[in-house]
């Protein structure tokens, strides 16, 4: 029986599991974050803004300084994805509204250098993003984690935006089975290195309110991850099916809210069908916990930073009756 543990065998020291806190603020009360050594899955459908809640996260997690993030995004150049996230990172107040040819002004924000300029030396090697002209094979993809994660041992959390978007290589025939392996490898790769591996996975058309077996592929794939996430945006679409899924009214609190993150599935918590409700800020692309919700992040906190020291060097220098003027 050498292969069996008896519980007084197993240490306590790692019964307190560690959660990467997402700065999305009722969902990490809920959950508690993402657990570290562990995989989940986030879906929705088109315009569900999926990527950009992966990419906010992403800053949110570097801003609080918990750990540095990979993230492979198969669906946008990298050019496109810098843009995105730093659209998110440089917020509203200093994003700047584009204009059509004739002056007129249009729904698009786009960040100035010298913003993009203080972001970026913010950032670092705190965020990686993975060269898609390494190719798209699971094995390449896989197989670059797993470098990322060895290397840089600070790297604790991983998006693969999406799933769907890899090439089946030589794991198996069939592309649900050489999904379902991916999950599996990655899964142990997060076992094995106390990371979170996030999935992004695109729904198949559905004519009811999507639920976690609407993801693509194979059923095991939801099986094997730890968690399931699903993002809905408050359409008028979203408010009909709810109501007919659920029998909910138009009174319903959850109606008030522009994005919504469900609670599909939460091994960890046992939460199932809960809803997280955010609104969404167009000039930055972010979601917010509450409405006017503005989160300076670090680079914006260092021109802040240099301000106080330099109003601490003009205080001292009075009480040393030296004054720099």
């Amino acid at each position: 029986i050498s292969s069996w543990k008896l519980m007084s065998d197993i240490s306590d020291q790692d019964e307190q599991c560690q959660f990467i806190k997402t700065g999305l603020t009722k969902f990490d009360r809920t959950t508690q974050g993402l657990i570290l050594g562990a995989t989940s899955i986030w879906t929705g459908t088109n315009g569900s803004n999926k990527s950009g809640t992966i990419g906010q996260i992403a800053l949110n997690v570097v801003n609080s300084r918990q750990c540095k993030v990979g993230i492979f995004s198969g669906e946008l150049p990298d050019k496109r994805f810098k843009r995105w996230l730093y659209v998110q990172a440089a917020g509203k107040n200093h994003n700047v509204r584009k204009t059509d040819t004739d002056g007129t002004p249009i729904d698009f924000w786009e960040t100035p250098l010298p913003i993009k300029e203080k972001i970026t030396d913010w950032l670092g090697d705190n965020l990686y993003l993975y060269d898609n002209k390494q190719g798209y094979g699971i094995e390449q993809v896989g197989t670059a984690i797993e470098n990322l994660i060895t290397t840089d041992s600070a790297v604790r959390l991983i998006f693969i935006d999406n799933l769907f978007v890899l090439g089946i290589g030589k794991l198996a025939a069939d592309k649900y089975e050489a999904q379902k392996q991916l999950l599996l490898r990655m899964t142990r790769l997060a076992q094995k290195h106390n990371v979170h591996i996030g999935f992004v996975c695109h729904p198949t058309k559905c004519k009811t309110l999507i639920r976690k077996e609407d993801v693509s592929g194979s059923s095991d794939i939801t099986n094997v991850a730890d968690g399931v996430y699903i993002l809905h945006r408050n359409t008028a679409d979203f408010k009909a099916r709810t109501k007919e899924f659920f029998g909910w009214t138009d009174s319903n609190p959850i109606y008030d809210y522009d994005n919504l993150i469900e609670i599909a599935k939460d091994r960890e918590n046992g939460n199932i069908e809960t809803f997280i409700g955010l609104y969404y800020e167009k000039e930055s692309k972010r979601v917010l916990n509450y409405r006017g919700e503005n989160v300076r992040y670090g680079w914006e906190k260092q021109e802040v930073q240099t301000d106080i020291d330099g109003l601490i060097a003009v205080d001292e220098a009075e009480l040393d009756g030296d004054l720099p003027f």
